[in-house]
């Protein structure tokens, strides 16, 4: 994204080691890097910013192998997106699942399935592969 000239990109992670390693190798982008956990604190280091835009990919994913039937969890960090987004704000989710629901305050106003190139797959029968892409946005 910041080689095709968006500009004020932040990063979040929860693993000081990831943004550690993420910062070298993207050092000429000027790329911003957080350490946080976006299900239980992601508005103290983002305090007093708001984002119209959030993208995440998988961690929703990674969150639902752990969650109760009740999906705590994912409903803690759809909390903490939107305690820094506004009226309005945009959260693009890309999931492996094809059956991800919209969490308060979101709402889903599309699912858009994306076929994933396996360039390197020549099994003749292997089955395709896809990303969901989730575009909520905040009531």
């Amino acid at each position: 994204m910041a080689a095709s000239g968006y500009q004020r990109i932040i990063n979040v992670d929860y693993s000081t080691e990831v943004i550690e390693r993420q910062k070298k190798r993207q050092q000429p982008f000027g790329l911003e890097w957080i350490t946080a956990d976006c299900v239980e604190d992601l508005q103290r280091p983002l305090a007093h910013q708001s984002y119209g835009v959030v993208i995440e990919k998988t961690l929703t994913d990674c969150i639902a192998c752990g969650d109760d039937a009740l999906l705590t969890r994912q409903h803690q960090m759809a909390r903490q997106i939107a305690a820094v987004q506004p009226t309005g704000g945009m959260w693009l989710c890309i999931s492996f699942s094809a059956d991800r629901k919209p969490w308060p305050p979101y709402t889903l106003k599309h699912k858009i399935p994306l076929l994933v190139p396996q360039p390197n797959d020549t099994k003749a029968h292997a089955p395709d592969i896809y990303y969901y892409l989730y575009v909520l946005q905040k009531e």
